[in-house]
C-alpha cells in the first residue's frame, strides 16, 4: 500500500511553472487527482511552483487527524498557493505522526514554493529515510536542487 501511494505521488507531481520565472497565473495538467482551477500565484522567488496530489483513500496512516491535516495542507499548496498555511498543517500532522513520509514530502514542496530550498531538501531527505528508494521523492528533490542552483546562478 505504501509503495502504491508513492507511485501515485510520483505520477501526480505537478510542475505548474516550468519556465523558471514568476507568472501571474498557474497552469495545471488535467486528469484524476489534478487541481483544475488554480488561483494566481503569490510566488516571488523566481522559482517554479510545484504541487503534489495524493488520492485521499491512498494516504497510509493510522492517525486520521494527521491524514486530514495532510489533505488540508495539500489543498492550501495546490489551490490557493498558501504555502505558509500548508506548512503549518504539515507540522501539525508531523507532531501527531513523526514518521509520516508523505507529510515530510509535502512540507518539502511547500518550502520549495517559498524558495526555502535547503529546508525543502532536508524534508525530502527525511522522507527518503522513511521510504528509501521512493522515486517520487527523488523527483521532487531533483526539481528543488535544479531550482536552487539556477537561482544561485551556478
Amino acid at each position: 500500500m505504501k509503495r502504491c501511494m508513492f507511485l501515485v505521488i510520483s505520477i501526480l507531481i505537478l510542475v505548474i511553472f516550468t519556465c523558471g520565472c514568476v507568472s501571474p497565473t498557474a497552469h495545471t495538467l488535467s486528469g484524476p487527482g489534478f487541481n483544475q482551477s488554480p488561483t494566481p500565484s503569490t510566488m516571488t522567488t523566481g522559482g517554479r511552483v510545484i504541487a503534489m496530489a495524493v488520492p485521499a483513500d491512498e494516504i497510509d496512516t493510522s492517525y486520521p487527524e494527521a491524514r486530514d491535516l495532510l489533505i488540508e495542507g495539500l489543498t492550501y499548496n495546490a489551490n490557493g498557493n498558501r504555502f505558509r498555511e500548508a506548512i503549518e498543517c504539515y507540522d501539525r500532522a508531523l507532531e501527531i505522526h513523526p514518521d509520516f513520509s508523505v507529510a515530510w514530502s509535502a512540507k518539502g514542496v511547500a518550502l520549495h514554493n517559498l524558495g526555502r530550498y535547503d529546508e525543502a531538501l532536508e524534508c525530502y531527505d527525511r522522507a527518503l529515510s522513511l521510504d528509501p528508494g521512493n522515486e517520487g521523492i527523488d523527483e521532487l528533490k531533483e526539481i528543488t536542487l535544479q531550482d536552487r542552483e539556477r537561482l544561485r546562478g551556478t
